[in-house]
């Protein structure tokens, strides 16, 4: 009888940790700004399909188009630019624009300037998405500046 004393204690506490383990609550959801620190890291590791995929909506859309035009490679050059100039990458404000969607006010810091961008975010298929953006990050990507024009 006293031999089996520690194995009945070891299987109720292995018993009891199983239980409490399952009690625990589901983790909590990421906040919706991390689709913005999720698309910085993605530049600065020149991962372009992680990148893209922190755009939906219309802007997704167009990124899409531009990387079948372009394809990956020039994508990966012009993100590796972009990021190489970046110092840093601070979320300044949000502001809800109903239970989807919301308004991030971030700044980004450069060699010798600071600048403020908005990003809107709304949820899309359960994942936060970049659908519009004055960022000098994520705009301006259809010009055609330093191609021949004969292309």
């Amino acid at each position: 009888m006293k031999k089996l004393i520690p194995f009945a204690l070891l299987a109720a506490a292995f018993v009891y940790f199983a239980w409490r383990d399952r009690q625990k609550a589901a983790p909590a959801s990421r906040a919706p700004e991390t689709v913005l620190l999720d698309m910085v890291q993605a530049m600065a590791d020149n991962d372009v399909r992680t990148w893209l995929d922190c755009f939906g909506g219309e802007m997704g859309s167009q990124l899409q188009d531009l990387f079948a035009r372009r394809g990956k490679e020039e994508l990966q050059r012009t993100l590796k630019e972009r990021c190489v100039q970046m110092k840093g990458f601070a979320i300044v404000d949000r502001q809800p624009e109903g239970p989807d969607r919301l308004r991030v006010l971030a700044e980004t810091v450069y060699n010798g300037k600071n600048t403020r961008q908005t990003f809107v975010l709304q949820q899309q298929g359960g994942r936060w998405k970049i659908i519009r953006s004055d960022s000098e990050a994520v705009s301006n990507w259809n010009n055609n500046y330093g191609k021949p024009a004969t292309e």
